[in-house]
């Protein structure tokens, strides 16, 4: 420990300002919260099924058959009564899902 011994030095002030800049900002950051999560957003069977361009029956077959898989891709969530599908999954979902509909070779 130093004690009561005290150090001068000279440096000019635009330094001496970004000394405290840094020291301001390292604090603060230090400090800094995480940005909030964004609240879930869930859709109904309704909203899902045409996200996914499939009907209502196909949508809960393919819930049925992702709750047997070791990672579901497309899962219900039951609040309360109703059936409500999550945005993120349903995203994941798209990318995992194709779909032909009225197709026929020429």
């Amino acid at each position: 420990m130093i004690g009561n011994k005290q150090i001068l030095i000279t440096i000019p002030v635009q330094e001496f300002i970004e000394l405290v800049r840094e020291c301001v900002r390292s604090e603060l950051e230090a400090h800094r919260e995480p940005p909030p999560k964004p609240p879930m957003q869930y859709l109904t069977a309704k909203e899902t099924a045409r996200l996914l361009g499939v009907s209502a029956p196909t949508l809960r077959k393919l819930s049925r058959a992702s709750a047997n898989r070791p990672v579901p891709f497309l899962t219900a969530h039951r609040i309360g009564v109703n059936v409500r599908y999550r945005l993120d999954e349903i995203h994941k979902a798209m990318l995992s899902i194709n779909t032909v509909k009225h197709s026929r070779q020429v």
